[in-house]
């Protein structure tokens, strides 16, 4: 998939139910487009810039996720077409 068009990578996460982690802003369009015209994806965790060298961030909101599915605070079907934004926290 390393060729692979970023709607064939949304796409393959999709059929498997798997979250997105990226930081490519096309995803955020995607997301959209996708909700649009009434597609479904698992997720996606979007990463800015500025914190793309902060991968705690990244597990702490992975695990977050994981946690509230496990725990039964949230079934997976109440987080799909969601875009989680990093962000530090306090800000």
């Amino acid at each position: 998939m390393a060729f692979a068009s970023d709607d064939e990578h949304l796409e393959y996460a999709a059929k498997d139910k798997r979250v997105v982690v990226t930081a490519d802003r096309d995803f955020l369009r995607l997301d959209a487009e996708w909700r649009a015209t009434g597609k479904f994806h698992a997720g996606i965790i979007y990463i800015p810039r500025e914190l793309q060298g902060v991968i705690g961030l990244v597990v702490e909101a992975a695990l977050f996720l994981h946690q509230a599915v496990e725990m039964d605070a949230a079934k997976p079907e109440e987080l799909y077409n969601q875009v989680w934004r990093i962000t530090r926290k306090g800000k």
